[in-house]
């Protein structure tokens, strides 16, 4: 969902027409959000229970300053270029890294308490 948000946003960056642009961007962010809890979930599934509450509390924390620092900074690129291309493109850029990163993790074992 992530690689398939990443080629929504890539084509974005191409789209001329209106119902094209406005089809696309509901696309890539559909795809990107609602990845999102599978994504947490299996990236939790991988830790002991004892430490899974406070990785869920950074996981939180740094969520929120990358969204701000995100938000923030795309803000400024499409202030800066006047077009949403140079925005579009980071943004594909990060959706196809965050969908590696998400196959990296999901590919490591899930966690088993040891049996005696």
């Amino acid at each position: 969902m992530l690689a398939g948000s990443a080629v929504a946003a890539t084509v974005l960056i191409g789209a001329h027409q209106a119902w094209l642009y406005v089809a696309l961007t509901v696309a890539a962010s559909f795809l990107g959000v609602g990845v999102w809890p599978i994504v947490v979930d299996g990236a939790l599934a991988r830790v002991s229970p004892e430490e899974r509450h406070g990785l869920s509390v950074v996981w939180n924390v740094r969520e929120y300053a990358a969204v701000a620092a995100t938000t923030a900074f795309g803000g400024y690129l499409l202030d800066a270029s006047g077009r949403p291309t140079l925005l579009l493109a980071l943004a594909a850029a990060l959706l196809a890294g965050a969908a590696v990163s998400a196959l990296a993790v999901l590919g490591r074992p899930v966690y088993a308490p040891a049996t005696a």
